[in-house]
């Protein structure tokens, strides 16, 4: 992949001064709960925003913000199968999407092609990669698109927890009584999340059947099935991770992949009681 960090920089800085991209003013807070140290992000504008009360025309289609990019977006093309593109609301700096070239359902699972362009990304530059499959899961656009954040989610130097994911506490302490890519459920949660440990070993031109059988493993260890499309995904050079969804709410507060990475975005402090 010839897509460098310094031309995502560059993108960024260019999408700011045109306007295209939208930063998400928010405070950080990081809150202790069942050993993993949550990172909070408060988006207070979000909550004294206006409501918009007009009537969508249901006749009128759906604008595909993937097809084509937005030029002041676009980063790049990856293995001449995805666009990079920048995340235009953006909560924190360098959020990425790989979008499909071509139109394909967001629901459909992941392919060989779409783990080898987010592993591309996800080992170049460190990221969390992450895919919302389903609307239940936080999937907010119908064109089939994986996502990236850079690493850590948190300053570390503030935090008790110096993991590069604030879930990794728990993870890690569980794949100690597991062998590399053996599946095994991360206990102490409340919530169903298969995870496995990857083998760093893995040959660059094997990556990505490696990547897709251990995903095909991960859904048949927690029975997800054709037709069952609503759940996260979660990638690291480390480990991948799947969370079955049977809600996208917890309260008031939308969860998506990221939360179960241990980050969650909030609109107003009384949130945080939940």
């Amino acid at each position: 992949m010839d897509i460098t960090w310094e031309r995502i920089l560059e993108a960024s800085q260019h999408a700011r001064t045109t306007g295209a991209l939208e930063q998400i003013d928010t405070t950080k807070e990081l809150i202790m709960d069942r050993d993993v140290e949550f990172v909070v992000s408060i988006a207070r504008a979000l909550e004294s925003k206006p409501k918009n009360n007009t009537p969508k025309d249901a006749s009128k289609p759906r604008p595909n913000p993937f097809l084509p990019p937005h030029p002041d977006l676009f980063v790049g093309v990856v293995h001449n199968t995805h666009n990079l593109i920048l995340n235009k609301y953006n909560v924190v700096d360098n959020h990425l999407i790989l979008a499909t070239l071509d139109f394909e359902p967001q629901e459909n699972p992941l392919t060989k092609a779409d783990l080898r362009s987010l592993w591309a990304c996800v080992f170049k530059f460190g990221m969390l990669g992450f895919f919302n499959s389903g609307a239940v899961a936080g999937a907010s656009q119908p064109h089939k698109h994986t996502q990236m954040l850079p690493l850590p989610l948190y300053d570390p130097s503030s935090a008790e927890n110096k993991h590069m994911v604030p879930m990794e506490s728990l993870i890690v302490k569980c794949a100690s009584k597991y062998q590399k890519s053996e599946p095994f459920l991360i206990s102490g949660l409340q919530f169903k999340a298969a995870c496995t440990m990857l083998d760093n070993q893995t040959e660059e031109d094997n990556i990505a059947h490696y990547l897709h059988d251990t995903y095909l493993s991960l859904l048949k260890f927690l029975n997800i099935e054709d037709g069952q499309t609503n759940y996260n995904f979660l990638l690291t050079t480390r480990w991948m991770m799947i969370v079955p969804r049977t809600n996208e709410n917890v309260g008031n507060i939308s969860i998506n992949s990221i939360g179960f990475a241990g980050a969650v975005l909030v609109k107003a402090e009384q949130d945080l009681q939940l």
